[in-house]
């Protein structure tokens, strides 16, 4: 072989030791800022990453830009909050009976009774809400509010109000 091949095989060498290195280096520091985090925990985490079911602050699924229901004033989100952290509290009990070897059917039965009570509470509260101060707005304000809180999860918004008036 001539030195200049050689040198061309070293150098494809160099590039693909630091092309597996970069790899190498970003799982690293990926799978680390998931530990961070608690991501990791498989106990907390069936999809194994930072939008998966759970998180150490306890809320579920991927991280939510923005104020949930921006129009509930801050008191009134006060006054909830007892009632947000019951249901989190039943959904990690019933999640611990679920992941406990034996299943006990009973008692994830009980602790999912639970979850539904608490579940019926705060929505009652949020629907009680969410009456009292649609009857503050107009139409328009309505219209936004339904865009902004409502519709079929998957869905962006409602359809404008030229299809919505067609559609009927």
């Amino acid at each position: 072989m001539t030195r200049r091949w050689v040198m061309i095989a070293f150098a494809v060498s160099v590039a693909l030791n630091l092309f597996f290195l970069g790899i190498a280096t970003a799982r690293f520091w990926q799978h680390r800022q998931w530990r961070m985090h608690g991501w990791a925990d498989p106990a907390l985490n069936m999809a194994g990453g930072p939008a998966g079911p759970a998180r150490r602050d306890g809320h579920r699924g991927p991280r939510r830009r923005g104020e949930p229901f921006p129009w509930l004033s801050q008191q009134e989100r006060e006054e909830l909050r007892p009632k947000r952290e019951a249901l989190i509290e039943a959904r990690r009990d019933a999640e611990q009976v679920l992941v406990a070897d034996p299943l006990e059917p009973a008692k994830l039965g009980s602790a999912l009774q639970v979850v539904r009570a608490q579940t019926t509470q705060l929505q009652a509260s949020m629907h009680e809400r969410l009456l009292q101060h649609a009857q503050t707005l107009g139409l328009e304000e309505r219209r936004k509010l339904a865009d902004m809180s409502w519709g079929t999860p998957g869905e962006r918004g409602r359809p404008p109000p030229r299809a919505r008036e067609t559609a009927h």
